[in-house]
């Protein structure tokens, strides 16, 4: 009988890996502070005004490495608008603190607001620190990829746990190399408070905390830096072993079933925090898809709330032209066919209806469609008259969340015809787990094991940081 890999020896490894992913690393440690007029150097707090926006700039030379790319690590306290040259790049938060940006000179500013994405605002403003860090992209992503595969593993039955990490056994035995503190330091940096990504070890994090910072700005000297060539052999070898095993599984482990996949970000219009930032949450999210979907990744991302749109159109004209191009290539898809997500319950049929009428309208108007998928998640309690509104509204199939929430009587269908009171009748899918997914694989386990109607249908599982905006990020994809 052969024995089971140890999972901290794999994991080990699998750090090992991610550390020789990093080519390089530059601490960006001084900002300039547009507002005050005065040069700042991380890590910066103040006390603050929740409602006040502060942006912080600086510039940045990035040289070109072969078959590498930079990715910029941004840690503050609450949630910021990245700027390149001047240009919306993406929203930070913390599940967004990372943008993989071009090599060259660049003009980098955060418009920062001290709330989170709840609404929280400790009236203090964190800027902790910021660090450009060029990867081995296949390297890196292998390296996330593994760890994922870990998580599944613990999760998994005894049978195809043992499997994976014989996989991952195989895959990382050549990784023979340290890698310096500066790669250690930042790959911590990078993944240590990513929200998605797997625990890595403490003592890559204790190396890091006590010798980052010193060792990358050149206070103290580092260890011998490993070939980067032989670095580069371990991570090729490893991703065709990785590779042909994972195909073995697969053949092995056949499917059971299907997932439909949705990116979102709820966004609630109001809650916690003004109308000016719910407006701040929507440039902020869109921007964060918008870069996964110019990035090269593959995913579809669903966005109701025609008012969002509209918002968006007068916030940031170029990026509300940039959605209608993925909506033609059916990257994003919006759902809904509402205004705004609305209660059903206190509201008249009327109003119910102007609501579908506005919010088709408009999605025709933009985007020479209208929504489809009827999109509820976030809503208490559905009327009687909905299944006649949704279809005479266009909308073929009705998605929501909230009925899983009943803490007295577990509801028994995720997938069923719901008949209204005049006898119509429209498909109904429920987000078993939530609507604010995070799309790792014991989510994904969990969502199937749950799902009662595996012989009528894929379930559907929405992933992405949601309530106060965010959306999907890449550890996600």
């Amino acid at each position: 009988m052969t024995s089971i890999p140890r999972e901290s020896e794999v994991r080990r490894r699998v750090i090992d890996l991610l550390g020789l992913s990093v080519r390089k690393a530059i601490p960006i440690q001084k900002w300039f502070h547009e507002q005050l007029g005065v040069d700042i150097e991380l890590p910066y707090i103040s006390r603050v005004h929740p409602d006040d926006i502060y942006t912080f700039s600086t510039r940045v030379n990035l040289s070109d490495i072969p078959n590498t790319r930079w990715l910029l690590k941004i840690s503050i306290s609450g949630g910021g608008l990245l700027k390149i040259d001047n240009n919306v790049y993406q929203g930070i938060d913390h599940a967004h603190r990372i943008a993989n940006i071009p090599s060259g000179e660049h003009r980098v500013s955060i418009e920062a607001s001290s709330r989170g994405l709840f609404g929280e605002n400790p009236w203090s403003f964190h800027f902790d620190h910021a660090v450009a860090v060029a990867v081995n992209w296949k390297g890196f992503s292998l390296g996330i990829g593994m760890l994922e595969a870990l998580r599944l593993a613990r999760v998994s039955d005894d049978s195809l746990r043992k499997d994976l990490l014989d996989a991952l056994w195989k895959a990382t035995l050549g990784v023979d190399l340290v890698p310096s503190i500066i790669q250690a330091s930042a790959v911590e940096v990078l993944l240590g408070d990513l929200k998605g990504v797997m625990e890595g070890r403490w003592d890559r994090r204790y190396i890091a905390s006590v010798y980052g910072i010193p060792v990358m700005s050149g206070t103290y000297g580092d260890i011998d830096d490993p070939m980067l060539g032989d670095a580069d052999k371990i991570i090729d070898h490893s991703y065709a072993v990785f590779e042909e095993e994972l195909d073995k599984l697969s053949k092995k482990y056949p499917k059971t079933g299907s997932i439909i996949m949705l990116g979102h970000c709820h966004i609630d219009a109001a809650w916690l925090w003004p109308y000016s930032e719910t407006k701040r949450k929507i440039l902020r999210s869109f921007a964060n898809v918008a870069r996964l979907a110019d990035d090269g990744y593959r995913f579809t991302f669903a966005q109701s709330s025609a008012q969002y749109y509209a918002w968006l159109e007068k916030m940031n004209r170029d990026l509300a032209e940039k959605i209608k191009e993925y909506v033609s290539r059916s990257i994003w898809i919006p759902v809904g066919g509402m205004w705004i997500e609305s209660d059903t319950n206190i509201v008249t049929g009327e109003s119910l209806a102007r609501q579908f009428l506005l919010g088709q309208l408009y999605f025709e108007s933009r985007f020479g469609r209208i929504a489809r998928i009827g999109w509820l998640p976030d809503t208490f309690g559905f009327s009687a008259q909905l299944p006649q509104i949704l279809r005479k509204s266009g909308i073929e199939v009705f998605v929501t969340h909230k009925i899983m929430w009943n803490d007295t009587n577990r509801f028994p269908y995720h997938l069923f015809q719901w008949e209204g009171i005049d006898g119509t009748t429209i498909p109904v899918h429920i987000l078993i787990l939530t609507y604010n997914g995070s799309a790792t694989s014991e989510e994904i386990k969990n969502l199937w094991d749950r799902y009662a109607q595996k012989d009528l249908g894929p379930a559907i599982h929405a992933y992405g940081e949601g309530d106060g905006g965010g959306g999907p990020n890449l550890v996600m994809l």
